[in-house]
């Protein structure tokens, strides 16, 4: 009996053994480094101490401390890992401090002290309650219809100078991608030659006050004390009337317009097209044989021999006590044109040089008419009384350049001010045409029409053409002021110069073969009939002359 109770009691006791070694596996597994159970040997009872906490190691730290446990033969997987899985570890350089409470206290010029490898941003204060509202900086709103200038396009900071510049919400001009929008257009001493936004056009029109170099004819009317005789074709105190020494009155008025578009937005290169008249300007006066005497004659110089005094005639527009008037009239009219390929040289933020090569057309129509009306001694000029005939004598020219244009243009600007030079020079050729026409109606005997005047003859009268090889330079020079960014008004003086032109004073002849004037009574000294010449006097002279045009002209220039 006592056996079995001592059997029971190491069974018993052997049971609970085991009972607590499972369960302290089980609530505290060992760890995957601790060495296996050796089966040889004896394992040793367990010792309840103290709990111990548990630390996961840190990674390269030492061993973690683990609780004491019970070991046995077997070893039971633990039931979750207590070793967290080692995260990738970035190389950012040496271990950073940990951060302090204050922030490092930089030097007084706000730079780091030497040696400090730590650089610690300073947090922005908090304002308290009791500060005011915080004064902050705020950003002008971006300018209105922006229009950003191809790359390339030359910026000037403070002025919107070779660029389609936008215009700034202050109505000021903003440069491309260099200018601020709040910058204003006359506060920086230059104005954008392109303009404001989408300023691609632009145009000009001016009121003209120009002169014109005379024009010239021979004397064309005298009158004297004595009447003009076969042997004193010339009386002494011989006056002329009209010494043809200024045919048209020298003050032209007139218009000019320009319109120009910017082929690209960086305003470097343009089609410019202008145009310019004169209003015709006119040539009227008459002059009547009762206001002078009753003598009124026309000179010129017979080329047939036996004439006297040397070959200087005339011709009695009236008869003695007869009516007789002359009325000499004339008109000028003058207009041109160009196109031109604009391209900029160079620039600066004052100003720019651009180069102009195009193609120049100017046109000069005159006449000059003297029409002649005579009567007889039975018909003196009165009321009811009739003249009995007419001669007329008209010239003609017409002259058109065409020609190739080189020019410069030049402009500088300080504030809204603006100096604008202009010179080109344009060669070519002018086609002139001439024309002269003569005539004689005569209403009493002998009736009829007759070819020929006095000064216009068979011989000179008809339609003629020639060419001759031209210059025509031109000098700009205009003083400007922006009343808005986009509205100029300027004042100016231009001078146009053109070579080789036929004018129609300069085209009558005075060597004339008195055989050839119709209805013309006129003996030699002594009465002998004047014989013909084999010359065919007159002829067309076909002489030329240079036309100066200057003056004043007066604008403005819109941009759109």
């Amino acid at each position: 009996m006592s056996r079995i109770s001592a059997g029971l009691f190491g069974f018993s006791w052997l049971m609970c053994a085991a009972t607590a070694s499972a369960q302290e596996l089980y609530l505290a597994p060992k760890s995957a480094s601790q060495p296996a159970a050796n089966l040889g040997k004896p394992v040793p009872a367990a010792t309840l101490g103290r709990p111990l906490p548990l630390v996961i190691p840190a990674a390269g730290g030492p061993a973690a401390v683990e609780p004491a446990g019970f070991q046995n033969a077997t070893i039971v997987p633990p039931l979750r890992p207590l070793i967290a899985p080692a995260l990738p570890v970035r190389d950012t350089g040496p271990p950073m401090l940990a951060p302090v409470p204050m922030p490092i206290i930089n030097g007084s010029d706000g730079s780091t002290p030497p040696g400090s490898a730590i650089v610690i941003p300073t947090p922005a204060p908090t304002p308290l309650a009791t500060d005011g509202p915080t004064l902050q900086a705020t950003p002008l709103p971006p300018p209105t219809a922006l229009v950003t200038p191809s790359p390339g396009c030359p910026t000037c900071a403070g002025n919107g100078l070779d660029a389609a510049a936008p215009e700034s919400p202050n109505g000021g001009y903003a440069t491309g991608v260099a200018m601020a929008p709040a910058t204003t257009a006359f506060g920086n001493g230059s104005v954008d030659p392109a303009g404001p936004p989408m300023t691609r056009f632009y145009g000009s029109a001016e009121f003209l006050l120009w002169f014109m170099s005379n024009a010239n004819s021979p004397p064309l009317l005298a009158t004297a004390p004595t009447r003009p005789t076969n042997a004193v074709p010339i009386p002494p105190g011989t006056t002329f009337l009209f010494d043809g020494s200024s045919l048209y009155p020298e003050i032209r008025y007139g218009g000019r317009a320009t319109v120009g578009f910017w082929l690209d937005p960086c305003a470097t290169r343009a089609i410019e097209v202008s145009a310019f008249a004169l209003a015709p300007s006119f040539l009227n006066q008459g002059f009547d044989a009762a206001n002078f005497g009753g003598v009124l004659f026309r000179p010129f110089h017979a080329v047939n021999s036996g004439a006297a005094n040397g070959g200087e005639f005339a011709e009695n527009v009236n008869a003695i006590g007869g009516a007789g008037r002359v009325d000499i009239t004339g008109s000028s009219f003058m207009w041109g044109a160009e196109a031109d390929y604009r391209r900029r040289l160079c620039c600066s933020c004052m100003g720019r040089i651009d180069l102009l090569a195009g193609f120049r057309y100017l046109n000069l129509n005159e006449d000059l008419q003297i029409q002649e009306t005579f009567g007889t001694a039975q018909a003196p000029p009165g009321p009811g009384n009739t003249f009995i005939g007419t001669v007329t004598d008209r010239f003609s020219t017409s002259n058109s350049f065409y020609g190739g244009q080189l020019g410069i243009h030049y402009e500088h600007r300080w504030d809204r001010w603006t100096v604008d030079a202009t010179a080109k020079v344009a060669l070519g050729y002018t086609a002139s045409v001439v024309t002269i026409f003569g005539q004689q109606n005569v209403t009493a005997p002998p009736l009829g029409t007759f070819n020929g005047g006095l000064l216009a003859l068979g011989t000179n009268s008809g339609t003629f053409s020639t060419s001759n090889f031209s210059v025509v330079p031109e000098v700009d020079l205009n003083v400007g002021w922006y009343l808005t960014p986009r509205l100029k008004l300027f004042v100016g003086y231009t001078s146009l110069f053109w070579t080789s032109v036929l004018r129609p004073g300069d085209q009558i002849d005075r060597n004339l073969d008195v055989t050839r004037i119709p209805n013309f009574n006129a003996t030699q000294v002594g009465g002998a009939a004047f014989v013909p010449t084999n010359a065919p006097n007159p002829v067309v002279p076909f002489k030329r002359t240079d036309l100066w045009v200057q003056g004043i002209n007066v604008g403005f220039q819109f941009k759109w």
